[in-house]
């Protein structure tokens, strides 16, 4: 039987009763995205919203949004990519709406028509079937002209002059850079925001770490179930966590297996962490790796480990226990190389070995927190440009390496490349540009792993226009007005990785703290 998603607002929440009880009556798979109780002060996006993006997403079939006149369930409905919402109170428009325009979600006025009348509109509705006739297709394919370069929806965007431009993440994307997202909560998943993002702002993959997930616990409620159920299995702290953590990364992953697949192995991945405790323990940090890949048992997971002076030793024998690797404190082009022969080392002992070299990996470097860190000690003119040109004077070693007859020897007996990975790209400075770090860092064979705020701005104004390959050489070049002004580069980075692990182990403690409160909250409960 059909899924079909209902939502609605105050004006129409007795309607939405009404009818979801006639739904399930009649057999359909019915999923309620609220309102769940009936308060005049909310506000119908807030319902309708998550259903559209539902619909586009393809987790319902068919979207039924209801407010007081559905005027405005219908025009936040139209406002998702993929959506074609129509308002309807006649038996004629709710059939044709369907079999002429492939409308998808049907809006009704709960103030407007009664439930009977309302009823047999939906099973109009329900019943319809898109003709597929040749005019009516031209003109479908029309309308998602304005917004779907191709069949993918929400990649185009219309400019004041009424032309059609490419979205600016489509267009990184074509450039040849991996756009991933720097986030994620359950309610990412459960609400198909996550899968919307995939299929609207070519987003390829996801990256979490202990502070996102102190967030997400922290700021609702969508995982209280869930620890209720682990509390009961006598689950508790670290343990607790890595549960909760792989149950939504496995989700993830699932969501990207078919871009996995589709690159062979290149792009679809999302990253778990080790425990940031063991960042200066090499010996507990390869355990802990070999056994969190194990547990979460997805091809498409990396496992985190810190590029520190104690990491190297375990990012090298994750490779060659064959655990796919994400380095992550990476904030200098030395401690880049470093990693980098990291998992060279690794490779190269797998294919002595025997084994399949063919094992991934990225190598994440720390950008905007360099800006941070010179901020009232730097020249005015050379602002928010010390991070970049570190990671400019990285790429472009990051090039060499890919080059070099070491290298090639691991392509050849059928290895693959460690990509570089940009992180920390969320701009902090309130006076620079939202995507100051996206555009800067645009480049073919590489990962840009954003904030879900930056990604937004990227998709709304963003203007990709160029790529680092033109620009690379002035690093060096900058990096040496840095020095001249009095900060030295490579102490500066040897700081801020200490600092950035010791970042991570504060926010690991808050984490387990978390935990420990809620559990005590819901016992009590």
């Amino acid at each position: 039987m059909m899924r079909v998603g209902i939502a609605a607002d105050h004006g129409a929440f007795a309607l939405k009763g009404q009818l979801e009880a006639s739904l399930r009556s009649s057999g359909y798979d019915v999923v309620d995205f609220g309102a769940h109780q009936l308060n005049p002060a909310d506000d119908y996006p807030d319902f309708i919203i998550p259903l559209a993006q539902a619909v586009a997403a393809g987790n319902v079939e068919r979207g039924i949004a209801l407010c007081g006149s559905g005027v405005g369930a219908s025009i936040a409905a139209n406002k998702v990519a993929g959506v074609r919402a129509g308002l309807i109170h006649d038996v004629f428009s709710a059939r044709q709406g369907v079999e002429d325009d492939d409308m998808n979600v049907f809006c009704l006025g709960g103030k407007v028509i009664g439930s009977a009348l309302a009823w047999e509109l939906v099973e109009t509705f329900l019943a319809a079937h898109f003709s597929g006739a040749a005019r009516h297709r031209r003109r479908v394919s029309k309308v998602q002209a304005l917004e779907i370069p191709g069949s993918e929806p929400g990649n185009h965007a219309v400019t004041n002059h009424g032309r059609i431009r490419m979205k600016a993440t489509q267009a990184l994307h074509d450039l040849g850079q991996s756009l991933w997202l720097d986030n994620i909560t359950r309610g990412l998943l459960t609400s198909g925001t996550l899968r919307s993002y995939i299929q609207d702002f070519s987003v390829t993959g996801l990256t979490s770490n202990p502070t996102i997930f102190d967030h997400a616990l922290k700021n609702s409620n969508d995982y209280d179930d869930a620890i209720r159920q682990k509390l009961k299995e006598g689950k508790s702290g670290e343990g607790l966590f890595f549960e909760l953590a792989i149950e939504d990364l496995r989700q993830a992953a699932d969501l990207f297996r078919p871009i996995h697949d589709l690159t062979n192995g290149v792009d679809g991945w999302v990253s778990l962490e080790v425990s940031p405790l063991l960042a200066n323990d090499t010996a507990g940090t390869i355990a802990a790796a070999k056994a969190l890949h194990a547990k979460a048992a997805r091809p498409n997971l990396f496992i985190k480990i810190p590029g520190t002076k104690e990491g190297l030793p375990a990012i090298e024998e994750a490779i060659f226990a064959g655990v796919p690797v994400n380095v992550t404190f990476l904030f200098s082009c030395p401690q880049y190389v470093a990693a980098a022969e990291a998992y060279m080392r690794g490779i190269e002992r797998r294919i002595s070995a025997g084994l399949n070299p063919d094992v991934g990996s990225v190598a994440s470097l720390f950008v905007s927190r360099w800006d941070v860190a010179v901020v009232g000690k730097e020249p005015e003119w050379l602002r928010n440009q010390l991070g970049i040109a570190v990671a400019w004077q990285t790429h472009e070693k990051y090039r060499h390496l890919l080059d070099t007859p070491r290298a090639e020897r691991i392509f050849n007996a059928g290895g693959r490349a460690q990509r570089l990975l940009w992180a920390s790209t969320g701009t902090k400075d309130p006076n620079a540009s939202d995507t100051l770090y996206v555009h800067a860092l645009a480049a073919p064979f590489t990962v840009n792993t954003m904030p879900e705020k930056t990604l937004k701005a990227l998709a709304a104004h963003g203007d990709i226009d160029g790529c680092i390959p033109a620009r690379a050489c002035k690093g060096d070049e900058v990096l040496a007005k840095f020095n001249k002004a009095g900060i030295h580069i490579e102490a500066l980075g040897d700081q801020l990785q200490v600092e950035g692990a010791a970042s991570f182990v504060k926010s690991w403690n808050e984490l387990l703290q978390c935990i420990a409160s809620k559990s005590e909250t819901l016992k009590a409960a």
